[in-house]
């Protein structure tokens, strides 16, 4: 076998390989079962208590968009999804910190008081389409961006977590 042909016949393992990705990555965020895990964590991690959130359970919650530039994305973009605060009062907790973390182990802290603690949204779409993991979804943390000064800072910036699929209550 010459080079040229060991070279296809690689590139063609290396392109049936990336199918199942592909595929994969076609199918909806509802498709896959829990999308969120959330871990409500008293003094330790022996005593938390885990929480797993589908996408039909996140859509059925209160609903908030927001329509903003970011500096990720092309012109104005809405994005819907459930706030970060009701999310937690579903369960009942008042925490003094949340940590989110994302697919690739990014996380990002959220304290009661910052100006991102209200406006933090989960959201669950972007113009109306579920995201997928190549889209930053299926979750993505976005905040007003326009609607403030305070929006549109590094932390803020840093705060808002892509591929979103854990969040750590304290």
């Amino acid at each position: 076998m010459g080079l040229r042909n060991f070279c296809s016949v690689i590139l063609l393992g290396l392109a049936l390989w990336a199918i199942p990705s592909f595929a994969d990555d076609a199918t909806t965020p509802a498709d896959k079962g829990p999308v969120l895990q959330m871990a409500v964590i008293n003094g330790d991690t022996k005593n938390s208590l885990t929480y797993a959130f589908t996408m039909a359970m996140l859509k059925s919650m209160p609903k908030t968009s927001y329509t903003t530039n970011t500096i990720w994305t092309e012109g104005e973009t809405q994005f819907d999804g459930v706030l970060l605060t009701e999310l937690l009062a579903t369960i009942g907790t008042s925490p003094t910190a949340v940590t989110a973390w994302a697919i690739n182990d990014y996380m990002a802290e959220f304290s009661p008081g910052e100006p991102s603690w209200d406006a933090a949204l989960i959201a669950y779409s972007m113009n109306g389409q579920n995201m997928h993991v190549r889209e930053k979804g299926p979750l993505w943390i976005v905040f007003p961006y326009d609607e403030s000064p305070e929006f549109r800072t590094d932390y803020v910036y840093s705060q808002s977590v892509w591929q979103l699929s854990r969040l750590d209550v304290e």
